[in-house]
């Protein structure tokens, strides 16, 4: 093909094109809902695939974490009878070293009591709770005028 046949072509395929989006109309509700349920349904098939993903992983997850916890516990107090043995050493006494068996798991039990009471208040919803409480004034403003004379 020469130059001038293919400037040709583009030429007519561009009147053809022009002709088609002139023919357009904006895309109304029936179109924006079209899209948007299509948007869901890919969604929720994504969602579908990794609920079954999770749930194929859940029995390898959950005998992972039973064999961790006793080897946390185990570690955790290997850990607590090295700091006793080495204030023990350190003083040579053995309420020394008891105490300081103690005060280390009395520490880790306030820490730990500490979140749980963080963890507690982040769970309440206290943004949702406010929200609530202001849409609840606001209904009843909303209904007093209503019925007011």
């Amino acid at each position: 093909m020469t130059s001038a046949t293919r400037e040709q072509d583009e030429v007519s395929l561009n009147a053809e094109d022009l002709a088609l989006v002139a023919d357009l109309q904006k895309p109304g509700i029936k179109d924006s809902t079209i899209l948007t349920l299509d948007s869901v349904l890919t969604l929720m098939q994504i969602f579908k695939a990794e609920v079954a993903l999770a749930l194929g992983s859940l029995p390898a997850l959950i005998g992972l974490n039973l064999t961790r916890a006793p080897v946390y516990l185990l570690t955790w107090l290997s850990f607590a009878i090295f700091v006793a043995c080495s204030v023990y050493a350190l003083f040579e006494s053995v309420v020394a070293g008891a105490g300081a068996f103690f005060v280390l798991h009395l520490c880790v039990v306030g820490v730990l009591e500490w979140k749980i009471h963080r963890m507690h208040e982040r769970i309440d919803f206290p943004e949702s709770r406010k929200g609530l409480a202001v849409l609840k004034e606001s209904l009843k403003e909303r209904l007093k005028r209503e019925h007011a004379p």
